[in-house]
């Protein structure tokens, strides 16, 4: 039974990965890997737009990620996932009786539109690893498409992490390329999640110390670390509305970051078009997507 519920949340948090950006840039067979300034940002007048941009691909992941790696809580707005799970159990069910350092083939279950996915258990029987091969599965009206690695290992307290490595999931046109782990406690109440990716820009960005709530249809509270690979890190906080733009920004909120020395930042997102940035409490006219993406 602890190898289904291992598999179980492995997928689950892999649907929940699903970013707002449709940008697939910055990876390889080595997968994506995160190598700008580690510390604190210095917010000011010639990097705030930037930051506003890191601040805002960072929310975005940070909604995506919230889920992970248990269910899909009330944040969650992937319709059909419940159905899903059913499949999920299905397959897995077979590979929890099998022996440790044995690999199955749960294709039929889990890729019924097409592609294979395959799951090996550890010599100890502890961890799992699923490989997705253009494994393709309808949930409700999309056709979810999943490639790469991800394993999940259980420690002896029953907390847990997932490693991913160049994972690429895509839905509905919309495709988005990652490295990361995730780790919970035992109850995966309390989980820890650090994701390099590539952000709307194409750079390669760094997501930590995720929370998100739900505050509305499409609308989530954001607090999360993310760092910016010329600027280094900041602290962001805010309200914004993900989804229902094209170019994968948000249509309305606002998000806070806040960088060393106590300088800071907000962006307000006025449409889906474009955005407006005050740094330091000095405010700029507004800016087009279109002009920086």
């Amino acid at each position: 039974m602890k190898l289904i519920k291992l598999a179980v949340f492995l997928i689950f948090s892999s649907l929940a990965l699903i970013s707002c950006s449709s940008s697939s840039g910055g990876s390889d067979d080595e997968g994506i890997s995160y190598s700008g300034k580690t510390s604190q940002a210095t917010i000011d007048d010639a990097n705030a737009e930037q930051l506003a941009v890191t601040s805002t691909g960072g929310g975005g992941m940070a909604v995506n990620s919230e889920n992970a790696p248990i269910s899909f809580r009330s944040a969650s707005n992937h319709a059909g996932v419940e159905d899903l799970s059913a499949k999920i159990l299905q397959s897995m069910s077979a590979t929890a009786n099998r022996s440790a350092n044995q690999t199955q083939d749960i294709s039929a279950t889990l890729c019924d539109q097409g592609g294979s996915a395959s799951v090996t258990t550890s010599n100890s029987g502890n961890s799992a690893t699923i490989n997705f091969d253009d494994c393709r599965t309808l949930l409700d009206l999309d056709v979810f498409t999943i490639d790469g690695k991800a394993v999940m290992t259980i420690n002896n307290d029953d907390s847990f992490s997932i490693d991913y490595k160049n994972f690429e999931m895509s839905v509905a046109g919309e495709s988005f390329t990652f490295d990361g782990t995730i780790a919970c406690d035992s109850l995966a109440i309390s989980c820890t999640v650090s994701l390099d990716y590539v952000g709307l820009d194409d750079r390669v960005y760094r997501l930590q110390n995720v929370t998100i709530a739900s505050t509305g249809p499409d609308s989530f509270s954001i607090s999360a670390k993310v760092y910016d690979p010329d600027h280094g890190y900041v602290m962001v906080s805010g309200n914004a509305t993900y989804g229902s733009c094209d170019n994968g920004v948000p249509s309305s909120g606002s998000i806070d970051f806040f960088g060393d020395s106590g300088t800071f930042g907000n962006i307000t997102f006025n449409d889906c078009d474009s955005f407006t940035v005050s740094e330091n409490g000095n405010a700029e006219p507004a800016i087009n997507w279109s002009d920086i993406l």
